[in-house]
């Protein structure tokens, strides 16, 4: 039985670097071999393979350890899900793909921030479009307090303000958090909308 837990141990190691590294078929190997497919690496936080590929943006190790029943919502020591630790680093092709196969649009990492907030943070309008689509909370604010549309805004993505905006994103919401007027989205007076938003200042959302 010792002999069986020590293998066991040793093929989830394996596994792990596999799945770390994007090794889709050394991945599927050891899996066939006998590898638990959600084995935790605790000198790693306790992340397992999925998190690990997640994290790394290899999606088709993903998909594999998806097929092979890996657990969607398992979390590291932080309490980043696999679709939290993808967005957290901009991985638009995995946050997709988790997405499609269920992962929990509400979940959240450490900080409090969702992957739309994530997503909304890098630009990535398709996948925040997705991520509504699915159901994700437009109000969810991240540690600072600020929503997916003050991150927008504070980046200048008019496109996907307008996204937002028309999923019914809150005008009336505050930031404890100032953001800095941005001269492109018209830093006085009313834009071709005649939207105004007060966010310790003024701040003019205009449709392009």
């Amino acid at each position: 039985m010792a002999a069986l837990a020590v293998d066991a141990e040793a093929l989830g190691a394996a596994h792990w670097e596999a799945a770390k590294g994007g090794n889709t078929a050394e991945a599927r190997s050891l899996l066939d071999a006998g590898a638990p497919v959600d084995w935790r690496n605790f000198k790693q936080g306790g992340s397992t393979a999925l998190l690990a590929a997640a994290e790394r943006g290899h999606t088709d190790t993903v998909e594999l350890l998806l097929d092979r029943g890996a657990d969607l919502e398992a979390k590291g020591r932080y309490g980043d899900t696999a679709l939290v630790a993808a967005a957290r680093r901009g991985h638009k092709e995995t946050v997709e793909l988790l997405v499609h196969c269920g992962a929990d649009v509400q979940a959240k990492g450490r900080d409090g921030a969702t992957a739309l907030l994530m997503m909304t943070a890098r630009g990535r309008k398709d996948t925040v479009e997705l991520l509504l689509d699915r159901g994700a909370d437009l109000e969810a604010k991240g540690r600072y307090g600020a929503t997916a549309l003050f991150s927008a805004a504070e980046r200048g993505d008019k496109e996907t303000v307008e996204l937002l905006l028309d999923h019914g994103a809150d005008l009336e919401a505050k930031s404890p958090v100032p953001l800095p007027v941005r001269p492109d989205f018209g830093a006085t007076g009313y834009g071709p909308t005649g939207r105004e938003v007060d966010w310790g200042g003024k701040f003019q959302l205009g449709r392009a």
